[in-house]
């Protein structure tokens, strides 16, 4: 794995990684990108001690990675050439982001 210090953020949102990062990342989709992004994000945001501004922030960031969490499961992927998934394994990465999307908001509403 490529350090920390391998991984910068571009203007704009983008990563650039290193390495096996840099592979790995490219990998995958961009609504996945995004929602990884936001979910650390979230991470950071959890540890601020005011907690007015803890909540302000952790809002649109919560918010934004629900829309990647529904656009990944609204939109299948393109596997590039690959062969598609089957049904079965498409039913569990779904059921997968709603667990996640239900996680979600049961941390907004307790933000409430």
């Amino acid at each position: 794995m490529a350090p920390l210090e391998a991984v910068l953020m571009q203007k704009g949102g983008g990563a650039v990684a290193g390495g096996a990062w840099e592979r790995a990342w490219a990998s995958l989709p961009a609504a996945k990108r995004d929602a990884l992004i936001g979910l650390a994000l979230d991470e950071l945001a959890q540890r601020l001690d005011d907690a007015a501004a803890r909540k302000a922030i952790r809002r649109p960031i919560l918010d934004a990675v629900r829309k990647q969490v529904e656009r990944m499961l609204k939109t299948p992927q393109a596997g590039g050439g690959a062969q598609r998934p089957g049904a079965e394994v498409l039913q569990r990465q779904a059921s997968t982001l709603r667990d996640l999307a239900a996680r979600l908001d049961r941390g907004r509403s307790q933000e409430s």
